[in-house]
């Protein structure tokens, strides 16, 4: 299912991780243990750890950069990703790969073992991933930019009664 799942996102056209391996142990039908192994990325660190080591000390103007990047890149992909009928489901700060490619922040979506294409209750799988997202960022980011990102993620020419019922879900799910 997790190699599945890579292969959808990068369908998609999400940077993600590449498999290169994957073995299961089954006893009667029933999973017993699994391991996936990837082709590693190198220079890479997960948001979470770039967020605490580095972008909380970086100087005001190069944070406010990083930020625009990393945030932007993030809610497009986590759009797009959406509008496949793909959701994460584990969209954590820790799963999000950060790298630095000719002076550009990008990132890489990683850990996807519960992934899953839905059309019916697509609106939870929003709302779950959106709140995984949410729980680091009460700590990093102002109230004012969680609710830009939700409206760079809901679209310029969503009404504002959208976002603040996405909002609303967001904050009853956290």
């Amino acid at each position: 299912v997790e190699v599945r799942n890579y292969q959808k996102i990068a369908a998609i056209g999400i940077p993600t991780i590449e498999p290169i391996a994957f073995g299961e142990d089954r006893v009667w039908g029933a999973l017993k243990s699994c391991c996936v192994v990837t082709k590693g990325i190198e220079d890479t660190v997960s948001l979470e750890d770039f967020a605490f080591d580095t972008w909380h000390h970086m100087p005001k103007e190069e944070k406010r950069k990083a930020f625009e990047e990393i945030f932007n890149e993030t809610a497009l992909y986590t759009k797009m990703a959406h509008s496949a009928g793909f959701f994460h489901y584990d969209l954590k700060w820790r799963n999000i790969l950060i790298k630095k490619v000719d002076g550009k922040y990008t990132t890489i979506w990683i850990d996807c073992p519960r992934g899953r294409e839905m059309s019916v209750r697509s609106q939870r799988g929003r709302m779950v991933d959106l709140s995984c997202l949410a729980r680091l960022a009460l700590s990093y980011l102002s109230k004012s930019q969680r609710y830009r990102f939700l409206m760079i993620y809901m679209g310029a020419d969503s009404p504002r009664e959208e976002i603040r019922k996405m909002w609303k879900l967001v904050e009853d799910h956290l």
